[in-house]
């Protein structure tokens, strides 16, 4: 894993997982559309800035820089690994449920059939 964060990058995460537009971001900074994109370019920015953004997206971007941060991210990512498989183990599972549905349903108009014919 790399030591370099991406600041910039991680300002739109946090963005959009709060769901706030581009153009609210920008004017809670005072900034430019333009201006408040740019930020998100950036690799690095100057701790005044950094503070102002953490106050509009109510986060504390300098744990970006610390390991607390790299490996609650880990975790993060291990959990949602987890989860995925549990989601794929599941999707497989309502497949084989519906294939046994089919089947049943399948044997259910047989037998129907047979006690008509019995009739």
């Amino acid at each position: 894993m790399t030591n370099e964060i991406h600041i910039g990058q991680e300002i739109e995460k946090r963005r959009a997982e709060i769901g706030m537009s581009k153009v609210t971001f920008s004017a809670k900074l005072g900034l430019s559309r333009q201006s408040g994109f740019a930020i998100t370019q950036r690799t690095s920015i100057n701790t005044a800035l950094l503070q102002r953004i953490g106050q509009a997206l109510d986060f504390d971007f300098f744990l970006c820089y610390t390991n607390a941060h790299r490996v609650m991210a880990a975790g993060y990512e291990e959990k949602l690994s987890q989860s995925q498989k549990q989601i794929q183990d599941k999707e497989q599972q309502l497949l084989q449920l519906k294939k046994e549905k089919e089947q049943l349903l399948q044997e259910n108009q047989v037998m129907k059939k047979l006690l008509l014919e019995k009739s």
